[in-house]
């Protein structure tokens, strides 16, 4: 799967490759379609789907327990799958060698103007171990357009 992550993006007049990939849930493959095709018309070249950890999944309830201690008991299932399959991500970026990565969940709804900020924040960004581009607000239809 990683030997497909690398696109290609316009930034300072130069090609660069950053690899970018969407997590998404093997039962919500709609969503990953959805946002694939958000971040392709925002500029990003190729977009490969990461296929997320379920925290409804029976198999997960070690991967949970652990987080528990580490994070606290009041972490519920859904947000436990969620950062064990960042968690898993960050682990296959060491592993591979990964220097930079953008990852999106699948209800991401990136800006218009996506990689022309990407591109003014790359400099800034080169001094730390990793910069979260975005938050979570409601969702609005007016941006996909």
């Amino acid at each position: 799967m990683w030997r497909a992550l690398s696109h290609l993006f316009h930034l300072n007049g130069a090609m660069e490759i950053i690899p970018a990939i969407v997590i998404s849930m093997e039962r919500h493959s709609e969503r990953y379609t959805e946002t694939r095709q958000r971040l392709l018309k925002r500029g990003v070249k190729s977009v490969t789907r990461f296929v997320g950890i379920d925290g409804f999944d029976d198999n997960s309830v070690k991967i949970f327990e652990s987080m528990r201690i580490v994070m606290g008991d009041q972490l519920a299932n859904g947000p436990a799958g969620c950062a064990a399959s960042h968690i898993s991500i960050y682990k296959r970026m060491i592993d591979r060698g990964v220097k930079e990565l953008l990852i999106f969940e699948d209800d991401a709804v990136p800006c218009v103007d996506f990689v022309q900020k990407l591109d003014k924040l790359r400099p800034k960004m080169r001094d730390y171990d990793m910069v979260l581009l975005g938050h979570q607000k409601p969702y609005d239809p007016a941006l996909q357009t």
